[in-house]
């Protein structure tokens, strides 16, 4: 079955095409027409840019490729296996398979075929565009929920993108005092009472200097969310005796990480990465209680056929961008 898709042609080049989509059903498969898809502006940067690729690791598969990994739809149909979703329910999915062209997760599309290990039903009342952004809000809330946390611990979350915030919002909802660091000053405007208790811009404020003003020990946790090794310093710089460590950060090349850095500190180092149900289970529950926020982080909605609009955004960081939903409601299969 053909279908409409997003496809990254070539390094760089987005189109509003055409997919291949199987047939058949597995067993464990459900057949979901999309409405919202979220975009993921670092890892889909990395995947169209042709940069997600670690050293000595398995190469990604040629171009052309259909991108995405978190999309909202109704049920069309599913495999015979699949006893607790039914054809007209609404959930949230990630991956969809694709036969051409190639799927790199594949949610970008209009119709897919995705495995039942990562569909879930959306609660009632929930927003479809909202829950779409559903992997990337588990990213940030796996990396806020590892450490643990006692009322009025200080976290300074370095980087003010997606994940940044919503790990800087879970650990505000645990009970710590969140300090945002971050580059552009409407991110930062979006993250202050959201998702920070207060935010630095390091071009104009020492971030060091400023925490130390507040906490002379140090930050009990730290962040970094962005994955420029040259963040890395000063975030241990800013550990505390004892303090935890949180690396989101994608670092392509190499490890960038000196373990004898931390050794006096007795750091606690995490390094969340990817999603599973049961953490795409939690990261909807908190959404469910209002202990995430998502609405208030998109500034693009799209229809779909735009999203080679959507990705020069991201690519070139002009305009400003940070939360963008493509709208699938009016594709056809």
């Amino acid at each position: 079955m053909e279908t409409d898709a997003v496809i990254f042609e070539s390094p760089g080049k987005v189109v509003a095409g055409r997919a291949t989509v199987p047939d058949q059903l597995g067993p464990q498969e459900l057949l979901i027409r999309t409405h919202y898809t979220f975009v993921s502006p670092g890892t889909e940067r990395w995947i169209l840019l042709d940069k997600f690729r670690a050293k000595d690791g398995p190469l990604p598969p040629p171009f052309p490729r259909v991108p995405g990994y978190q999309r909202v739809g109704e049920v069309l149909d599913v495999g015979s296996e699949v006893k607790d979703v039914k054809p007209g329910q609404i959930v949230f999915s990630a991956l969809a398979r694709t036969e051409k062209p190639v799927w790199m997760w594949g949610s970008h599309i209009s119709v897919g075929v995705s495995p039942a290990e990562f569909v879930l039903p959306l609660p009632e009342g929930m927003s479809e565009e909202e829950v779409a952004a559903l992997v990337i809000v588990q990213v940030g809330y796996n990396a806020g929920t590892r450490p643990p946390v006692k009322l009025g611990d200080v976290a300074v979350v370095v980087g003010d993108g997606l994940i940044g915030q919503f790990a800087a919002q879970t650990l505000r909802a645990r009970g710590a005092y969140v300090i945002q660091s971050g580059l552009m000053d409407e991110r930062l405007e979006m993250a202050r009472g959201l998702s920070a208790d207060e935010t630095v811009n390091p071009q104009r404020t020492d971030l060091v200097k400023h925490l130390r003003k507040l906490q002379s020990r140090g930050a009990d946790i730290v962040v970094e969310s962005v994955g420029l090794r040259g963040n890395i310093p000063q975030c241990i710089e800013m550990l505390s005796q004892n303090g935890h460590y949180v690396s989101l950060g994608y670092y392509p090349q190499e490890n960038p990480f000196d373990l004898m850095k931390v050794h006096g500190l007795e750091t606690t180092i995490y390094n969340p990465s990817s999603f599973t149900r049961e953490r795409l289970q939690g990261a909807l529950r908190a959404l469910q209680l209002g202990k995430l926020h998502v609405r208030e982080l998109i500034t693009h909605r799209l229809p779909w056929r735009k999203a080679p609009e959507a990705f020069r955004m991201v690519v070139d960081g002009k305009p400003h961008s940070l939360g963008i939903v493509l709208d699938w409601r009016e594709g056809k299969a």
